[in-house]
């Protein structure tokens, strides 16, 4: 019965971590997404303004 257990849980934690790098994945890439998108709008405002 304790074997059954610790297997169960240590399945459950698995599951757990693997959605929380997803999750971690998944905004890391939102975030350099607006990070892109935000400089290409300073670069063309810039250009914009230099010329």
């Amino acid at each position: 019965m304790a074997e059954v257990n610790n297997g169960a849980e240590g399945g459950t934690s698995w599951e757990t971590a693997d959605a929380d790098n997803r999750t971690v994945y998944s905004g890391f890439l939102g975030l350099t997404k607006w990070a892109i998108i935000l400089i290409t709008i300073v670069l063309i405002l810039m250009a914009i303004f230099l010329t």
